[in-house]
């Protein structure tokens, strides 16, 4: 038995150390020897943990950063949101602002219009006017207040002209000694010729009123006196019989045109300046040469005094009025509107002289509280320097005020 128990022992003992052998020839290999090596090396774990944890943090810090992105996009639109909501809001508010400042200004203006109607109704032609230009639009007004086109100023410029055309006496013209008959302007404007009974004719400054030259001669009252058509000569009619033909700038005697049975009752011009007609009561109407003074024709027909007679624009005819209850109409053939802002720059310059301001007797209409001493002719819009000069002063005036 103890050579079989002795063979047993050496197959085991041969059998491990083959085993032993096998192990370091496997160990012997490359992937093998690493395999170990990075078993048994302690950093190699380490590195392998760290690497994967800043994988996680780098995943982390980019999911953070899109959400970050995120959020900030979304603000962004809301941000965008809401500035197109208050852009809205405020053009709506503008809107309603601008609607309420029309609607605001129409009443006004009919306010107006009612009180100017009321100093028409009082005869306060001055009141009325000024009340007018209050209400009408300004040099320099904003495009976006009331124009001349709507039917509250319509209304306004019809009490303007109404007033303009019905105020009082602009200057009064003194120094005949007897009624005057008639009264005419020159045809630029610049001057008037009035006829009297006190057998005189007077030329007069239109602007200033001063008498600029006296026509003396006639033996009777001067009862017609007019222009022609250059300005540069005068007829005069007289109860003396005859006419008389004047140059206006010296007063000098032209011409008497004598003829007439009876006193002669007026004279014109024709348009060109070449013929005068006169009309007397002999019952005749006379066509004369202006340069010569010779009568050319007499129209006979009326079976009444003849009081007055004129040419036709075209000079081809010539009409004439009659005491005996016709006007007659002669072959002769051989021989308004001020509108908008002209109204009232018109009606500043020519009508409303030195009474431009309200006056307190005007603040007893309610409408007009607190304008007296206030220009309506001085009015200004927003679009014109005057308008801010003239706040400007208000506002100081208003802080001086304040501190005394």
């Amino acid at each position: 038995m103890a050579p079989a128990a002795e063979r047993v022992t050496a197959l085991v003992a041969r059998a491990a150390i083959g085993r032993r052998m096998n192990g370091i020839a496997k160990f012997n290999r490359p992937s093998a020897r690493s395999a170990y090596a990075a078993a048994n090396t302690p950093s190699t774990g380490v590195a392998t943990r760290s690497s994967a944890a800043s994988e996680e943090a780098e995943e982390a810090v980019r999911k953070d950063r899109e959400a970050q992105l995120a959020a900030r996009e979304k603000a962004q639109r809301r941000a965008r949101w809401a500035t197109v909501a208050v852009f809205l809001i405020g053009l709506t508010a503008l809107a309603g602002a601008l609607y309420q400042a029309r609607e605001t200004a129409k009443r006004e203006a009919l306010m107006l219009t009612s009180a100017a109607k009321r100093a028409m109704f009082d005869r306060r032609y001055d009141t009325a006017m000024r009340v007018a230009l209050e209400g009408l639009p300004s040099p320099g007004s904003s495009p976006l207040t009331l124009g001349w086109s709507t039917l509250q100023m319509q209304g306004l410029e019809a009490q303007l002209a109404g007033a303009a055309q019905l105020s009082p006496l602009l200057r009064a013209l003194s120094g005949h000694g007897g009624a005057v008959l008639s009264a005419a302007f020159s045809p630029d404007g610049a001057r008037i010729v009035t006829a009297s009974n006190d057998r005189t004719a007077q030329v007069w400054d239109a602007a200033s009123g001063e008498m600029l030259r006296e026509l003396k001669g006639h033996d009777g009252a001067v009862v017609s006196a007019a222009f022609g058509p250059d300005g540069a000569r005068i007829v005069t009619a007289s109860d003396d019989r005859t006419a008389r033909l004047w140059d206006a700038a010296s007063g000098e005697l032209l011409r008497e045109l004598k003829g007439h049975g009876d006193r002669v009752q007026s004279a014109a011009f024709s348009a060109d300046g070449a013929r005068i007609v006169t009309a007397s009561f002999d019952r005749t109407a006379r066509v004369w040469d202006t340069a010569s003074g010779e009568m050319l024709r007499e129209l006979k027909g009326h079976s009444a005094a003849v009081f007055s007679a004129a040419f036709s624009p075209d000079g081809a005819r010539i009409v004439t009025a009659s005491f005996d209850r016709t006007a007659g109409v002669w072959n002769v053939s051989w021989g308004m509107t001020v509108r908008g802002e002209d109204l009232v720059r018109r009606t500043c310059a020519e009508k409303l002289i030195g009474a431009e301001t309200f006056t307190t007797q005007d603040e007893s209409d309610p409408v007009l509280t607190g304008r007296a001493g206030t220009n309506p002719c001085e009015r200004r819009g927003p679009f014109s320097a005057k308008y801010w000069i003239d706040l400007g002063a208000r506002i100081w005036d208003l802080v001086a005020t304040s501190h005394t």
